[in-house]
């Protein structure tokens, strides 16, 4: 059975990583070789943020969170200096 806490948890957690998304995609628009897919991999979790807040479900909910996997990959190849950008390879 869900308590209140869960119900707040849950939304607590997807407008976490909504405000996440919106970071990501503020510092990837300014880098030329990452822009377009920052704002696809937005438009992608804005889709599935407002599938959740329409039903939200454990299952909308753990789609919301697999965008951090993807956020972390984006974020660790940008950094990476092994990983050489669109137009240096």
């Amino acid at each position: 059975m869900h308590t209140d806490s869960d119900i707040s948890w849950t939304y607590a957690r997807a407008f976490a990583l909504r405000d996440r998304m919106i970071t990501l995609r503020a510092d990837l628009c300014a880098h030329p070789d990452w822009g377009q897919s920052a704002c696809t991999l937005f438009d992608r979790f804005d889709m599935a943020f407002r599938f959740f807040m329409d039903a939200p479900t454990v299952a909308r909910l753990l789609r919301l969170a697999a965008f951090e996997t993807e956020m972390a990959d984006i974020a660790r190849r940008v950094s990476d200096p092994r990983w050489p950008s669109c137009g240096q390879g």
